[in-house]
C-alpha cells in the first residue's frame, strides 16, 4: 500500500510539474460591467440534403439520432440542388392533362429530420426550384439515380417569361404538402400527404448570387412573390431572407433591406448569410491559425452589417445560417481521399466557438454550424458527424457544449486576457458565474480566471474527440490543451 501510495503521489508531482511548464494565461472578466448585454444567440446547425440522410444509408439512422441528440433549435433544413431527386417535387413541367409531382424522396428526408426535431423549430429552405422554369440554351437533364451527385443541375439567370407567381405557386404547394394535409395542383386536382408539421421559418431559395448568378433586384421580386404566396396559407410564418454566399457584398443589404423595394406589406423578418473560412492546407497544423485571422476578418464585416441593418430595417434579425471550414481541395476526388487530420475537427470547432462568443457581444441572432452530414466529394470537412457512423465529431460536441450551457437571457461580461491565444467571455446566470474560454493555438496553457477560487471546467479538446464534454473541478487554474474549448463554472471569491 505504501509502495502504491507513493507511486501515486510521484505521479501527481510529475503531472504538476508538467503542467507548470505551460504558459499561465490570465482571465479577467468585467463583472461588475454596467448594463451587460443579454445573450439572445441561437447555437444551432444546419442538415443539407444528400444521400447519407436517405434511408439505407449505413450512417442514416445514427446522424439523425446525433441531431435528435443535439437538442438544437431553429435548425436549417436545406434542399440543395445536387440531387434534385430528393430536393425538387417536381422535375417535369405540368400539361393540359397531366402533372408530375412526386414527393416520394423528399418525404422520407423530411419526415426523418422533423422526427430527430421532436417538435422543436425548424427554418425550412427548400432551396431549388424545378429547372423547366428557368430559361436555358437546352432542356437540363439529370440522373435517373436519386443518390448521384450532378453538380449542373441549377441552371439559368432568368425565369421563363419573367413567371414569378410560378415559382411562389410552386412553393406554396410544396409548403402546404408538408403543413396543410396536400394542396390542389395546376390543374385543379386534389393531392393528399396527411402532413400537418409545423413550419414557423422559410427561407427563400440558397446562394441566389451564385447559384443561379441572380441579381439582387431579381431575387427580390422572387422572395415577394414567394412570401406573399405562402403567407396565404399560414400568416403566422416568419421569413428568412437572401442567404447570401457573398456575405460581404454590402449593396446587397443596402438594396434588400430597403423596404421601398419591395411590394407592399412584405414582411422581411431576418436575413442570412454565410462564412466559412480556408486554411492553405489540408492538414499543415500551422496553417490553422488562418481560421481566426479570418474569423476576426468576418466579425469587422458582420459590424458593418449590423450598421445597415440598423440604419435601414432595425427590426430585421440577422442569421449567419452557414458557417464553418471548407479546406482545400475538398471536392476534389483525388484529395479527399486522403483522412482529415484529427485535430482539424478540434481547430474548427474552437473557431466556432470564438465566433459564438464575439458574436454574441455584437447581438448576432443565430449562428448555425453547416453542416450534419458531409462525406469525401461532398464537403467531407463541414461535416459534424462521421460520415461513415454518423456519430458526433468534435465540432458538433463544441455545439453541444455551447447549447447546453449558454442560455438564452444570460449576461454577457467581456473579459481581457492576457494572451491573444486564448480567449475569454464570461456570463452571469443569477448570481452564477460563467465563462467560456477558447484557445486559439495548438499549444497547451494553463488559465486562471481572476475573481474565482477555481470551479468546474467542461471541456471539449483534442483528448475527448468526438465523445461528449469532460468534467473536472480546479483550484485556481486548469489546463487546456490546443484548440480546446472550455465553459468554466466559477467558485467566487
Amino acid at each position: 500500500k505504501r509502495i502504491t501510495k507513493m507511486r501515486h503521489t510521484i505521479v501527481l508531482l510529475f503531472l504538476s510539474l508538467f503542467a507548470a511548464s505551460y504558459a499561465l494565461v490570465t482571465i479577467n472578466p468585467t463583472w461588475n460591467a454596467p448594463n451587460p448585454k443579454s445573450f439572445k444567440t441561437i447555437i444551432t446547425l444546419q442538415a443539407v440534403v444528400n444521400p447519407i440522410l436517405v434511408r439505407g444509408n449505413p450512417a442514416h439512422l445514427e446522424s439523425f439520432k446525433s441531431l435528435k441528440d443535439s437538442k438544437s433549435s431553429v435548425v436549417r433544413f436545406q434542399g440543395w440542388f445536387p440531387y434534385p431527386r430528393i430536393s425538387v417535387a417536381e422535375l417535369y413541367p405540368p400539361t393540359a392533362s397531366q402533372t408530375f409531382w412526386n414527393f416520394t424522396m423528399m418525404d422520407m428526408v423530411v419526415e426523418d429530420f422533423m422526427g430527430a426535431m421532436e417538435g422543436r423549430s425548424v427554418v425550412m429552405d427548400f432551396s431549388t426550384t424545378p429547372q423547366w422554369m428557368w430559361v436555358t440554351d437546352k432542356p437540363v437533364t439529370f440522373p435517373d439515380d436519386p443518390l448521384q451527385v450532378d453538380w449542373g443541375y441549377n441552371q439559368g439567370t432568368k425565369l421563363v417569361n419573367d413567371n414569378f407567381q410560378m415559382v411562389a405557386q410552386y412553393f406554396k404547394r410544396v409548403f402546404s404538402w408538408y403543413t396543410q394535409g396536400g394542396f390542389i395542383d395546376e390543374n385543379g386536382n386534389r393531392h393528399d400527404s396527411k402532413h400537418h408539421f409545423k413550419f414557423p421559418h422559410w427561407e427563400v431559395l440558397n446562394e441566389f448570387e451564385g447559384e443561379h448568378r441572380l441579381s439582387v433586384e431579381y431575387y427580390t421580386k422572387i422572395y415577394d412573390e414567394v412570401v406573399n404566396a405562402i403567407a396565404e396559407v399560414e400568416p403566422q410564418t416568419k421569413f428568412v431572407g437572401m442567404a447570401l454566399e457573398s456575405h460581404n457584398n454590402f449593396q446587397y443589404y443596402e438594396y434588400f433591406l430597403n423596404s421601398s423595394n419591395h411590394a407592399p406589406n412584405t414582411p422581411i423578418d431576418a436575413v442570412s448569410f454565410h462564412f466559412y473560412a480556408s486554411p492553405k492546407s489540408r492538414s499543415n497544423l500551422t496553417d490553422f491559425h488562418e481560421l481566426f485571422t479570418r474569423s476576426d476578418k468576418f466579425v469587422q464585416e458582420v459590424d458593418e452589417i449590423i450598421q445597415i441593418r440598423n440604419r435601414l430595417n432595425p427590426s430585421v434579425k440577422l442569421n449567419i445560417d452557414e458557417m464553418g471550414v471548407i479546406l482545400p481541395g475538398d471536392n476534389d476526388p483525388n484529395i479527399t481521399g486522403l483522412p482529415i487530420v484529427d485535430a482539424y475537427w478540434n481547430a474548427a470547432g474552437a473557431m466556432y466557438a470564438y465566433l459564438a462568443g464575439k458574436l454574441a457581444l455584437m447581438g448576432v441572432d443565430l449562428l448555425g454550424q453547416s453542416q450534419l452530414t458531409g462525406y469525401p466529394t461532398q464537403y467531407p470537412s463541414v461535416s459534424l458527424v462521421d460520415w461513415k457512423t454518423g456519430k458526433p465529431n468534435a465540432r458538433l460536441r463544441v455545439q453541444e457544449l455551447l447549447h447546453d450551457n449558454i442560455k438564452l437571457g444570460d449576461h454577457l461580461v467581456p473579459a481581457s486576457s492576457s494572451s491573444d491565444g486564448i480567449y475569454g467571455l464570461g456570463f452571469l446566470r443569477g448570481n452564477k458565474r460563467y465563462v467560456l474560454v477558447v484557445n486559439k493555438e495548438n499549444q497547451t496553457a494553463n488559465v486562471t480566471i481572476t475573481g474565482t477560487r477555481g470551479g468546474y471546467v467542461h471541456y471539449v479538446d483534442q483528448t475527448t474527440r468526438g465523445r461528449p464534454a469532460t468534467s473536472i473541478k480546479f483550484i485556481d487554474k486548469f489546463t487546456l490543451r490546443g484548440w480546446g474549448v472550455a465553459i468554466v463554472r466559477c467558485i467566487s471569491l
